[in-house]
C-alpha cells in the first residue's frame, strides 16, 4: 500500500482484499519498502476520527460542524495545493421557515444536506455544515463549474416539493420581511460562493473564510440560484 494514502481508503483496500486477517500490512512510497502498518491500529484510529466527529456533527444534518470544517480547511492549506471552498447558503430560507413551520425547515436543512451529497457522488470531498442554512464543500478538484450546476438543479427540484401548489403555481410566498411588512419572497435557491484557493495565499482559516463569505455575497447579490467565483490568486488585488 503507498504510504500517503488516506486512511478511509487504506481501510477500504484492506477490508476488500482480506488481507485484515494477516494482521499487518506493507507501506510503499514509488515502489520502494518503508515500512509496515498494523491493522488494528488503523482500525483505531478510524474509530477515534469517527467518535471526533459524531461530537462536532450538526445533528439535523448529521454533517461536521465548524471544528472538523475548520481542521479540513487547515489540512489542505498545509498540503500548498490548489483546491475549492464552496459556501452554500439557502436564499429566502428565514421567511419560509416563518411562514410554513420550522417542522418544514429542518426538513429542508436535511434536503441541502442530502442533494450537496447526492451531487458530490464518489468524488473526493469534505461536506460541512456551519450552521442554519449555511453548508461548505471543500474539494481538490479544481473542475467546479460542474459540481455547482449539480448542486443548483439538484435543490431547483427538491425545493419544488416544500410549497403548496398555489405557492408554487404563484412562484413564492408572501411574508413579513425584518422591517414587519408583508413583502413577496420568490421560492427557496441556493447562492454558492466558490473560491479558488492556490498555495501560498492564505496561512490560517480564518483568512481564507473571510473570502469564502465575500464570494457567497457575490452570488446572493446576483439573486440567488446561481455560484459566484472568487479566485484567491486575486486577493492582493482585491485588497488594494
Amino acid at each position: 500500500m503507498i504510504s500517503n494514502t488516506p486512511l478511509v481508503e487504506a481501510s477500504r483496500e484492506i477490508t476488500e482484499n482480506g488481507s485484515y486477517d494477516k494482521g499487518t500490512f506493507i507501506l510503499t512510497d514509488k515502489g520502494n519498502y518503508k515500512g509496515c502498518g498494523s491493522f488494528m491500529e488503523l482500525l483505531r484510529v478510524i474509530t477515534d476520527l469517527k467518535i471526533r466527529s459524531a461530537q462536532y456533527a450538526n445533528p439535523l444534518s448529521g454533517l461536521p460542524g465548524n471544528v472538523p470544517i475548520q481542521n479540513m480547511i487547515q489540512e489542505y492549506l498545509d498540503r500548498q495545493s490548489p483546491f475549492v471552498v464552496i459556501y452554500v447558503d439557502v436564499d429566502n430560507f428565514k421567511p419560509y421557515n416563518d411562514y410554513y413551520s420550522f417542522e418544514q425547515g429542518d426538513q429542508v436543512i436535511s434536503a441541502v444536506a442530502r442533494v450537496l451529497k447526492e451531487s458530490l457522488g464518489v468524488q473526493e470531498a469534505f461536506i460541512g455544515h456551519v450552521g442554519g442554512d449555511d453548508f461548505v464543500v471543500v474539494m481538490p478538484d479544481m473542475q467546479y463549474e460542474m459540481v455547482c450546476q449539480r448542486i443548483l438543479k439538484g435543490f431547483q427540484f427538491a425545493s419544488l416539493n416544500f410549497y403548496t401548489q398555489e405557492d408554487r403555481h404563484r412562484g413564492g410566498i408572501y411574508a413579513e420581511d425584518r422591517a414587519g411588512e408583508k413583502v413577496f419572497f420568490p421560492m427557496m435557491s441556493l447562492s454558492l460562493g466558490v473560491l479558488l484557493v492556490h498555495p501560498g495565499v492564505f496561512d490560517h482559516t480564518q483568512k481564507l473564510s473571510s473570502y469564502a463569505t465575500r464570494a457567497k455575497k457575490g452570488a446572493k447579490s446576483q439573486g440567488g440560484n446561481t455560484y459566484y467565483v472568487v479566485d484567491s490568486r486575486q486577493v492582493g488585488l482585491m485588497r488594494a
